[in-house]
């Protein structure tokens, strides 16, 4: 995050100077929004490395019978695959739900984050484009245009 503060041109920080802007004016509109690809990425990633953390709770438990408040997914898929029963079928089904919910989790995060003006810039351009059609068909059932 810093690095992505650091990769912020400061001409766009004078510039909201110039402008007037306080500083909570300038943190919103110039730090969040060129900051928004760097946290989507963060946000994601911690995320996806939370939910499938192993290491530390394997460690705290113990290798063998990890306590149930400290068990995450991935250490109970490892525990119903490679120890005990070998019921590969739940170690199977827990991967793919944890599949899912991660890819949920995920596009959350990208709706919660996407670009609100692009998307109606967007919606702008595409009603012109539709009303141009419209015009033009309009034109060609008078016989105006060839």
């Amino acid at each position: 995050m810093i690095s992505g503060i650091l990769g912020i041109s400061p001409e766009l920080f004078e510039a909201a100077d110039i402008d007037g802007a306080n500083g909570w004016q300038k943190f919103k509109y110039v730090t969040l929004p060129n900051l928004k690809s760097i946290m989507l990425f963060t946000l994601v990633t911690s995320m996806i490395g939370g939910m499938t953390m192993f290491d530390i709770p394997y460690m705290i438990g113990g290798q063998g019978g990890i306590k149930s408040h400290i068990r995450t997914v991935s250490v109970y898929i490892f525990e119903m695959s490679f120890t005990g029963g070998k019921l590969y079928n739940r170690a199977s089904a827990a991967s793919m739900l944890m599949f899912v919910l991660i890819a949920i989790l995920a596009a959350v995060i990208f709706f919660l984050l996407r670009d609100k003006d692009e998307i109606k810039q967007h919606k702008i351009e595409k009603a012109q484009t539709k009303a141009f059609k419209k015009q033009l068909k309009e034109e060609k059932a008078k016989g105006g245009v060839q």
